[in-house]
């Protein structure tokens, strides 16, 4: 008997540390602070809960789903949780065991700017913390809006990496596909700017016509924001929404194309101009970095060229493949003034006339290599790529105002030739 009954006791312990197992599955997937539906996805298989979940938020200890509730593989479900504060709130899901222990936190989020509310506190000293401070929050996404998670974008972390405010909630369903090629792109030759206002916030890079998005996956996503992680300031430019290069998979070369360029001839010179703001630095020590590289169409396709390279201490002017012989030169160090958080103005300048390549930072400090594109490249036809490069680099951008220059040779321009 005795032994009987140890072994009930071990076979139910087990069949508890199964289940809080699978219950550790679920994640807040998307909030509506104005409304209090919360959403909660599965992400584990199907199972049933032998434990009762509750909500916290500001010290408030609301049921989420109780014992007994089923969940099938990938479900999603609603709650509503009555008198969250639209503008500023952290909530918690929890298993039991006591509010003050932040390892009993399932999943959560903090919005809006105050500080140490709640179980913020208990969140960041879990272990894993299961949020980065008490003083880190996202925006409080507004009347018709919504939070939405994207995934496990940031490695694993429980942090603002992976949130996004989303103007097409989707509560209660997996977030709805961004319509791909549905905006018009203004960017064509010869003086344009693609400043990202008509895409909705929370739509995927896609959106855009012409802008291929290559091996999107949970921890690599372009999407329409309107916040700076770390950063609370007004962008010092007219602007309200903006793309995130949220970079946390080091294993592909993830990358997102602008779309193509088509020149009425062979340039002179042309220009791409973008505002940059690093998120979050690659780590040190990479063997490869994050680029925003120009293509040139060759025979196999676009290949690279020349474009700036975005390192754990600064930015570096680069050319590579067929741009001609491969160098590079920093030209925007972190130290000078600018960081993280910051936004920044870079130019890259090819100028087929004088055979070279510039770079500049906020209008200043031009750096050159030479160029040499090759023979097998269409000069005339060409893009802007972002290239994530895998090789254990992972980086969080905000790119805005991508702005196209072009001008042709001029008539009194002699020896053009010697460059086509």
């Amino acid at each position: 008997m005795a032994l009987r009954k140890a072994i009930c006791s071990v076979l139910a312990i087990a069949a508890l540390a199964t289940a809080t197992a699978q219950e550790a599955n679920l994640r807040i997937t998307e909030v509506d602070p104005s409304t209090g539906v919360v959403e909660v996805t599965n992400f584990g298989p199907a199972f049933t809960q032998t434990l009762t979940l509750p909500f916290c938020y500001r010290f408030t200890y609301p049921t989420a789903f109780a014992a007994g509730t089923s969940w099938t593989a990938n479900e999603v479900k609603t709650a509503t949780v009555s008198g969250l504060d639209p503008a500023d709130s952290d909530l918690w899901l929890y298993l039991p065991g006591g509010f003050a222990d932040g390892n009993n936190i399932i999943h959560g989020l903090k919005w809006g700017p105050q500080s140490a509310v709640g179980r913020m506190g208990a969140a960041a000293a879990a272990t894993p913390p299961r949020w980065p401070g008490t003083t880190t929050h996202l925006p409080a996404p507004g009347a018709g809006r919504t939070l939405a998670w994207n995934g496990d974008a940031d490695g694993g972390a429980f942090d603002t990496s992976s949130w996004y405010v989303d103007a097409t909630p989707s509560l209660g369903t997996a977030d709805a596909p961004t319509t791909v090629g549905g905006v018009a792109t203004p960017l064509a030759w010869e003086n344009t700017v693609e400043n990202f206002e008509g895409l909705a916030l929370g739509d995927s890079v896609v959106g855009l016509q012409g802008w291929p998005l290559v091996n999107p996956n949970e921890n690599f996503f372009v999407r329409s924001v309107n916040d700076v992680r770390g950063s609370t300031a007004a962008p010092p430019f007219s602007s309200t929404k903006w793309l995130r290069i949220s970079d946390n998979d080091p294993t592909n070369s993830n990358r997102f194309y602008s779309n193509a360029i088509a020149a009425p001839g062979i340039p002179a010179t042309y220009t791409w101009r973008f505002r940059l703001n690093i998120e979050e630095l690659p780590p040190t020590g990479g063997s490869a970095w994050p680029r925003f590289t120009v293509q040139h169409d060759d025979t196999s396709g676009f290949a690279n060229a020349w474009g700036i390279e975005i390192r754990d201490s600064g930015a570096w002017l680069v050319v590579t493949g067929i741009g001609g012989t491969a160098a590079a030169v920093p030209f925007y160090s972190y130290t000078s003034g600018q960081a993280v958080g910051d936004w920044v103005l870079l130019d890259l300048v090819a100028d087929f006339q004088n055979g070279v390549v510039r770079a500049l930072l906020n209008g200043g400090g031009e750096v050159t290599l030479p160029i040499n594109l090759a023979p097998s490249a269409d000069r005339s036809l060409f893009r802007l790529c972002y290239r994530g490069e895998g090789a254990n680099n992972t980086a969080v951008f905000a790119l805005d105002d991508v702005q196209f220059l072009g001008t042709l040779p001029s008539a009194s321009i002699t020896g053009w030739m010697l460059y086509q």
